[in-house]
């Protein structure tokens, strides 16, 4: 296989930071110090050979926490400088008015907020108690002073969350100012543990008669409800994928052909599991991407087997699975921005 032959438009999915200021039960981050992680200068650099060598759908942003990085939004700016779209994921503490309206400023128009259950459930896994009034106080400041920031919600399914799920997914449709929740499956969220992390996992959730009424229940309001992000039938295949992890769940992976992903330190990933191909302080995003090593994973990622998180969550589309509704509004929203930076 060539390794022109992947297609865009793109995605990249950026660690800025490995700094957290969360104690998430289920991720690592929260341990690191830092350290050694890109330049503006670098990623300026980047954002412009970026622009200029492919089409791309939006750069999205995560760590860590993307706002522990000093001059964080620097870099979101250099995104839209470079008329490209970003969206970060963020887990909402300390969203002040002032950090709204600087990430309004930045050019930033799509904010992730994650949040995994009512108070006791999101606090919980969160690690410290009040996460949960610092979210919706940081959505409500978005809202403020950017009424048109478009703000999703991003729920892990998991076996805390389960008996609750339904249940808080009306109360948020109903009660806070969103245009969008995003479903996953749980998932390895900092390093890779095996083909069988899930085994030894406590929140790894067991498929049994309450996660079975709340997959179901999900898919009937993802049907009625088009701020679900997910099509009804990935709630299907979340059951399959829970009950038998290791079981061929008939997707194909899009690691490496529609994206790439990098880390606080500009290494670039094709695929999660594999080594870096390449290093953006080192080498211009176009030698990376059609590398040898790039094109070496895209062809291994072709006949991969395992069910890793990105397969189910990230990369599903089941043939444009998304609802029509929300890539309509992605699509408004592009051309808008498109709009506010020629204009």
């Amino acid at each position: 296989m060539d390794s022109r032959s992947a297609r865009g438009p793109i995605t990249v999915d950026v660690s800025i930071t490995e700094v957290c200021n969360a104690r998430c039960v289920f991720c690592h981050c929260w341990q690191s110090e830092g350290g050694g992680e890109f330049t503006i200068e670098t990623w300026k650099r980047f954002c412009s050979e970026l622009s200029k060598e492919f089409v791309v759908k939006y750069v999205c942003f995560g760590g860590g926490e993307p706002y522990r990085r000093d001059g964080f939004l620097e870099f979101v700016r250099a995104v839209h400088e470079n008329e490209m779209a970003s969206i970060i994921v963020t887990n909402g503490i300390a969203m002040t008015e002032r950090r709204a309206a600087e990430t309004r400023d930045s050019g930033n128009f799509i904010l992730n907020f994650s949040l995994d259950g009512f108070e006791e459930t999101h606090d919980e896994m969160r690690g410290f108690k009040g996460c949960f009034e610092q979210v919706l106080r940081g959505i409500d400041n978005v809202r403020k002073v950017s009424p048109d920031h478009h703000i999703a919600l991003s729920t892990m399914i998991n076996e805390r969350n389960a008996p609750e799920i339904a249940a808080f997914t009306r109360w948020a449709l109903d009660k806070l100012a969103i245009d969008c929740i995003n479903f996953q499956a749980y998932q390895q969220v900092t390093r890779y543990e095996g083909i069988k992390w899930y085994e030894n996992d406590p929140l790894w959730p067991k498929m049994n008669e309450t996660l079975d009424r709340a997959l179901s229940e999900l898919a009937e309001i993802a049907d009625a409800d088009k701020r679900i992000f997910n099509p009804p039938r990935q709630f299907a295949d979340f059951r399959r994928y829970f009950a038998e992890p290791l079981s061929d769940l008939e997707l194909v992976c899009k690691a490496g052909h529609t994206g790439f992903a990098l880390n606080s330190k500009g290494d670039v990933f094709m695929c999660a599991v594999e080594a870096p191909v390449g290093n953006i302080q080192r080498a211009g995003v176009s030698e990376i991407f059609y590398g040898e090593g790039a094109g070496a994973h895209r062809v291994k990622s072709v006949d991969c087997s395992e069910n890793c998180h990105f397969l189910i969550n990230c990369y599903y589309d089941k043939e444009s699975g998304r609802h029509a509704s929300y890539e309509d509004r992605f699509r408004e929203l592009m051309q808008s921005r498109t709009v506010k930076l020629s204009g």
